[in-house]
């Protein structure tokens, strides 16, 4: 029988509402989440009325955009590859969700056509009371960038707020917001930059909505000088695995330095999709098997993977605004003969649908190649 629900993932994930296939919510927007520094943090907000006639669709993977260019990581050892992805080999994970990126239209010109500046002004107002700005002055937040393109804005004496047209939100940060004793400069440790957004968490763990706020200082690849290259960001570690996963993947808060090792902005994204639905996916020993079998997307055209050479995997989703589905996929992290810097090794990213294979209608093979 057919069923209209309004949808809404983060924070309604549970072993129950996967093994139904639905997930329910009736509120459109969760509380936004400010914290570390005066900063927010990120929600996902994906709410649609989506039909369900208990079947599920067939998917198509996309090929990889060719702009994005290379995708490898050098290390001397991959166990200086740091992640706080909540997913593992011992994590058992029988379905999730697939989603269709309600902005990917627009992706083909890069204009989003009549864009929804009551939400956009909502998302300004929102925050702005959270930094602690006074919104009484703010009275004319919609305007254009250089390109035309609508921005809601508010600014003070600490902070510049913007939300653009693809709902993505980013904040300037004046003022520095770390006390002197802690560093974000180039070369700092993992344990300096975990030990910095330890205290930003403490310090301003009131303006946060997480149950259970992580860390996630990653990845620490090292750059062609030899500088070990860091992403801070927060994501919600509160709820069972399913709802970790979705927790990592699209409710997460990005922290920018500047060259003199300030925290200068945070940014958000607020991504819009439609589900699609729930589906069975592999355990990463099938993965394994796909990828030895050419099963994969790549920006590596010189070398086909074997199960030896394999440094990491992960689970993730693909989310970028140029992906038409977000959908989660095995990342393999594989040891490459070739692109390598002297002593540090490069290890070539390859991306095996998670998704049960006979929900794909158009299933990768070798180099990328889609069928």
């Amino acid at each position: 029988m057919k069923r209209e629900r309004l949808l809404r993932i983060i924070g309604d994930i549970d072993d129950e509402f996967i093994d139904e296939a639905l997930i329910v919510r009736n509120k459109s927007y969760k509380k936004l989440f400010i914290g570390i520094a005066a900063c927010f943090a990120v929600i996902l907000l994906i709410s649609a009325v989506v039909s369900f006639d208990g079947e599920l669709p067939m998917l198509t993977v996309k090929e990889l955009n060719d702009s994005s260019g290379f995708e490898g990581y050098w290390f001397y050892d991959i166990d200086e590859f740091k992640s706080a992805n909540p997913w593992s080999e011992d994590v058992r994970i029988k379905k999730l969700p697939v989603f269709r990126n309600t902005y990917y239209g627009y992706t083909k010109d890069w204009t989003v056509k009549n864009p929804d500046t009551e939400k956009m002004e909502e998302l300004l107002f929102e925050t702005a009371k959270k930094l602690d700005m006074d919104t009484s002055l703010i009275t004319e937040a919609l305007t254009e960038n250089e390109n035309g393109e609508c921005l809601a804005v508010a600014e003070d004496e600490s902070y510049r707020i913007e939300v653009n047209s693809w709902l993505i939100l980013n904040v300037t940060f004046k003022k520095n917001v770390l006390p002197g004793s802690f560093s974000v400069k180039k070369g700092s440790t993992y344990d300096d930059l975990y030990n910095s957004a330890d205290c930003l968490k403490i310090l301003f763990k009131d303006f946060s909505d997480m149950k259970k706020p992580c860390i996630d200082i990653s990845k620490g690849d090292y750059d062609i000088n030899k500088n070990r290259v860091w992403t801070i960001s927060f994501y919600d570690g509160s709820g069972d695995d399913c709802k970790k996963i979705m927790n990592y993947n699209f409710e997460r808060v990005y922290f920018y330095t500047d060259e003199e090792g300030r925290i200068s902005s945070a940014s958000r994204r607020y991504i819009q999709g439609d589900i699609i639905g729930i589906y069975p996916v592999i355990d990463e020993k099938e993965a394994i098997e796909l990828l030895c079998n050419g099963n994969y997307l790549t920006s590596v055209t010189d070398e086909k993977p074997n199960k030896e050479r394999i440094g990491k995997i992960e689970l993730i989703y693909r989310n970028e605004m140029t992906d038409e589905v977000f959908m989660p996929y095995y990342k393999f992290y594989v040891l490459l003969e070739t692109h390598n810097n002297e002593d540090l090794s490069c290890y070539g990213a390859y991306y095996v649908p998670a998704v049960d294979g006979k929900y794909i209608r158009n299933m990768p093979l070798t180099d990328g190649i889609i069928n």
